[in-house]
């Protein structure tokens, strides 16, 4: 039986997949063939945990490093839970994506892009490379800020990290916990 990839199926379709089962094993000259390598992309997701961030008001406006100090995985012990930083050990090209959860203590209000750095900055070797800016809050609102960009990576001394910058207003907390500020990504180069 053959099915055309734009058809839906149909009831004699669904009866016949059922009626008629076909066991492929490994190795199987009807087989599909998997890619090993698509099975095996470097991957991680850090986040924090101990309850809370550092407190903000000892920061002022000096950006600071998020301290995610857990891995919910690391598929090549890349990411260094002491330095919190991510260092790929292999060339290629990354999915890095970053989420942070924040509570406003205060009403307060950002400037907009134009000659504010606040937010939340990927950066690699030092530099930034992607930012997300933080919006007008009312106290006890929450917030998420979710930041993706796709970076290159030698596979040696390419690393990146998560920052954040308060931008002088220090009216809100962090959200810990693996679901509500974290960092992840992985090498597409490998899919």
């Amino acid at each position: 039986m053959t099915l055309a990839q734009d058809k839906p199926v149909t009831q004699s379709v669904a009866r016949a997949l059922r009626d008629n089962p076909i066991a492929i094993t490994e190795g199987a000259s009807g087989a599909p063939k998997v890619q090993s390598k698509a099975l095996d992309v470097l991957h991680f997701k850090a986040y924090r945990t101990g309850g809370s961030f550092p407190t903000l008001s000892a920061l002022g406006s000096t950006p600071m490093k998020l301290p995610l100090n857990e891995e919910e995985f690391d598929s090549d012990a890349c990411y260094d839970t002491t330095n919190y930083r991510f260092t790929p050990n292999q060339a290629g090209f990354y999915v890095l994506q970053a989420t942070v959860t924040l509570k406003a203590t205060t009403s307060w209000s950002e400037p907009n892009e134009v000659g504010y750095d606040g937010g939340i900055f990927i950066r690699k070797n030092g530099s930034n490379i992607a930012k997300s800016i933080l919006e007008t809050s009312t106290n006890g609102q929450w917030r998420t800020h979710v930041l993706t960009v796709i970076a290159q990576a030698n596979g040696s001394t390419d690393y990146f990290e998560l920052w954040y910058d308060t931008g002088g207003n220090l009216g809100h907390s962090f959200e810990c916990g693996a679901n509500k500020t974290f960092f992840q990504g992985w090498n597409m180069s490998a899919v």
